[in-house]
């Protein structure tokens, strides 16, 4: 018994007693005192729940030699451009620059596990706060990641991250490159850019590519040079030097949409696909996207013939569907009336993917959209679907306006815009609806039901034999959600993305239920439907 617990009963006890009590002191094993290792910056982020982070504890259960290969995918499928819907993106970011407890396993998986956390958050849009990141550990970033996020904030348009002096790391050829791109860029720096390269032609560079171009955006003769790839650091100098790709560069370049190549020279009809896919995203902003269609060199006859009659807009001969938002926004703006401006958007509305109009262009046109009004009934389905997509409070005011929900995704969220009493009457009229396709109402009915929606049975005996599509079955995600590993089960989520199939769309609407994302679910039905 401890000397002071024995001291204390001594002390309690009455009387003579008292004095007969020795006191006995036990004494342990020497124990040398040893060092603890200092807390591991691997889970280190700038959000807390408080800014927008997740719960602390979302890598609890996971290994980081599991979540590392995953967290390298993502950021892949991200850089490519196979993970663009906006609400999964955005999923990415928090998940990336979260703080939290970091996984278990040794220091060298700390060190991957974190540089892959920063890479995701700067290929999901956000460089500047993945270089931010970074310096909370930056015996932790690697040569390698440095020059991946550096290439990043350059293709992110995002030179003030890409040129910003990081800590650590040695010279290196990649360095001494981008010193010079940066250079370029600056008011005064084309004399140290002329050094740079200097230097590096007598060292023997062996980019002769990137040698050219930069002599190219020092005003010598201007190069297109062909290509088997073209790394962050040509395409800036393409930019800087306004110089024209190739068309080797050109199909080399367009797999991977990001805002740097809307300022590449020449080719409107390439500019406007990667427009679209970065407004798909939101990986520009609405004024930017504004900026960049006012700036395009449109054919004057195929205004004309849009504004005669908007339906001339669908007819590829005239205009080519990359060019179909430039030529719609363009005619919209001189529009006489209001009845003829609502009729060119809704004509753009009806002619683009669901998954274009939940991004910045959806942003671009609703902005640009006439207040509803009784003499623009007509259009009022298509501006529904739009105010449905953009979560606008004005939806329910289009859609009354309609006369009913006419269009898919008016039964984006029904519940919500329709009164309680009429949700089963009105799902049964829609499964009915022969003017729609019968797969699309087999879809619409399997997303509302994965939302949590009751669906009667008799809208489902409605589609006759046509079933319902089904889930995608995967086993990893079933057992990190029945786990509860909240991180690991949210990037396999996200790896699911590439397919953006209804069937992969359910999966996804489910597990982010079951995890308490509830507004990324509805946001993907939504685009879905």
């Amino acid at each position: 018994m401890p000397f002071l617990l024995l001291a204390l009963i001594a002390l309690l006890s009455p009387g003579p007693a008292a004095a007969e009590i020795a006191p006995v002191v036990i004494e342990g094993e020497k124990v040398k005192p040893v060092a603890l290792p200092n807390p591991s910056p691997a889970g280190t982020g700038l959000l807390d729940i408080r800014q927008g982070g997740l719960d602390p504890a979302l890598w609890r259960g996971s290994a980081a030699e599991i979540l590392t290969p995953l967290l390298q995918r993502a950021g892949v499928a991200l850089t490519t451009g196979e993970l663009r819907a906006p609400a999964l993106r955005g999923l990415a970011r928090r998940l990336a620059l979260t703080h939290a407890v970091p996984p278990g396993g040794p220091p060298e998986d700390g060190a991957e596990f974190f540089a892959a956390r920063v890479l995701l958050a700067a290929a999901s849009g956000d460089a500047d706060a993945a270089r931010r990141q970074a310096r909370r550990a930056p015996g932790f970033i690697g040569e390698t990641a440095y020059e991946r996020l550096a290439g990043i904030a350059l293709m992110q348009g995002d030179f003030d991250t890409a040129c910003a002096p990081m800590a650590g790391g040695a010279a290196s050829p990649f360095r001494a490159k981008l010193a010079a791109v940066c250079a370029l860029r600056g008011k005064n720096g084309r004399a140290k850019a002329r050094l740079a390269l200097d230097v590096m032609r007598e060292a023997g560079e062996p980019d002769t590519p990137f040698l050219n171009l930069a002599e190219a955006a020092l005003g010598g003769k201007t190069v297109r040079p062909a290509a088997r790839q073209v790394p962050a650091l040509h395409a800036a100098l393409l930019v800087l030097a306004k110089a024209a790709p190739s068309p080797e560069m050109l199909r080399l370049i367009e797999p991977v949409p990001y805002p740097l190549l809307l300022d590449l020279e020449g080719r409107d009809a390439f500019r406007g696909r990667i427009a679209l896919a970065l407004a798909q995203s939101r990986q520009v902003s609405p004024g930017k996207l504004e900026a960049f269609y006012a700036a395009l060199n449109l054919k004057p006859g195929a205004l004309a013939a849009i504004k005669r009659d908007p339906k001339n807009l669908m007819t590829r001969e005239t205009v080519p569907a990359e060019l179909a938002p430039a030529y719609a926004l363009r005619a919209a703006g001189t529009a006489k009336d209001a009845k003829e401006k609502a009729a060119l958007l809704a004509m753009l509305i009806r002619d683009t993917p669901p998954e274009d109009l939940a991004g910045s262009l959806g942003d671009l046109i609703f902005e640009s959209a006439p207040a509803p009004a009784p003499s623009l009934a007509a259009e009022a389905p298509a501006f529904a679907r739009l105010a449905l997509l953009q979560g606008d409070a004005k939806a329910k005011a289009w859609l009354e306006l309609a006369g009913g929900p006419h269009d898919l995704a008016a039964l984006a969220d029904i519940r919500r815009l329709l009164p309680e009493r009429r949700r089963a009457a009105e799902l049964v009229a829609f499964a009915r609806d022969e003017s729609i396709p019968v797969l699309r109402r087999a879809d619409a009915l399997a997303l509302l039901e994965a939302l949590g929606r009751t669906v009667p049975n008799d809208a489902v005996a409605a589609l006759g034999v046509v079933t319902q599509p089904q889930a995608v079955q995967d086993r990893a995600l079933a057992e990190t959600l029945r786990k509860g590993q909240t991180g690991e089960a949210l990037l396999r989520i996200l790896l699911l993305a590439p397919g953006e199939t209804t069937s992969v769309r359910l999966r996804q609407i489910r597990a982010l239920r079951l995890l308490g994302f509830n507004e990324e679910a509805l946001t993907l039905a939504v685009a879905r439907l």
